[in-house]
């Protein structure tokens, strides 16, 4: 798990590209295999997926995202539904409350623990035949 306050951001977009970012800096000092990028951000998706060269106020954090996507091998951008980014949401939440920024391998927050329970549940694969 990991959260870090942003002392200056203009709007959630923003907050959300920034997130993003820094998630993929993290996972390609660890990670060896391919893994899935998902934000409930519809606009900052569609700038990342899009063909143009993004033109918004925050360009340079979308142009960093994409040379980050191109450096690593396997990496999906996923739109994904507020209602499943409550981890995200609430680790957010939580940087904001505590004023620290925090990278952990090892424990989870008490405050998402059982969010994290329950998507261990529903992407598991007893479960997902059962249905």
């Amino acid at each position: 798990t990991a959260w870090r306050v942003l002392f200056r951001c203009k709007d959630a977009e923003e907050a959300e590209a920034s997130a993003c970012l820094q998630g993929l800096r993290l996972a390609a000092r660890w990670l060896e295999k391919s893994f899935v990028v998902e934000s409930d951000c519809a606009q900052l998706m569609s700038k990342l997926q899009g063909e143009v060269k993004d033109r918004s106020i925050i360009a340079g954090i979308v142009d960093d995202i994409r040379s980050e996507c191109r450096e690593l091998q396997g990496v999906l951008l996923k739109k994904i539904g507020r209602k499943k980014n409550a981890v995200a949401h609430e680790l957010a939440q939580l940087a904001m409350r505590s004023g620290r920024c925090v990278v952990s391998f090892s424990s989870i927050p008490e405050c998402v623990q059982v969010l994290v329970d329950g998507e261990r549940c529903i992407s598991s694969p007893d479960v997902m035949a059962a249905n």
